[in-house]
C-alpha cells in the first residue's frame, strides 16, 4: 500500500473510530507502522524493541560490523535499514 493511500485511509479511519473499538484499534496500529516508516534512524532503545534485545546486545551488534552507527552529537544511533538486515538474519548467525 502506497504511503499517500495510507494516509488518506489513516483520515479515513479517523472519522469513523469514535464509533468502533476496533477501528480505532487499527487506526492506532497503522498509525504506528506510519511513524515507523517515516525513520531513517533509530536510538539505540529503540533498535533494541525492534531486534528484541537490550542496549548491551546492540553495542555488541555495532561493534560486531551488524548494526550501522551514526553519531548525532553525543548520541549514537543505528541506521533502520541495518536493523531491518538484521531482523532477517536468524538469532544464531548473528552471534
Amino acid at each position: 500500500m502506497s504511503e499517500e493511500l495510507e494516509r488518506q485511509l489513516v483520515e479515513l479511519l479517523q472519522a469513523q473510530a469514535a464509533r468502533d473499538e476496533r477501528l480505532a484499534s487499527a487506526l492506532e496500529r497503522l498509525e504506528k507502522r506510519l511513524a515507523e516508516s517515516d525513520a531513517t534512524v533509530l536510538t539505540i532503545e529503540e533498535a533494541g524493541k525492534r531486534l528484541g534485545c537490550g542496549r548491551t546486545r546492540v553495542f555488541g551488534y555495532i561493534k560486531d560490523g551488524l548494526l550501522v552507527k551514526v553519531k548525532h552529537g553525543r548520541d549514537t544511533l543505528v541506521t533502520v535499514e541495518s536493523v531491518n538486515i538484521l531482523n532477517g538474519t536468524p538469532r544464531r548467525a548473528r552471534r
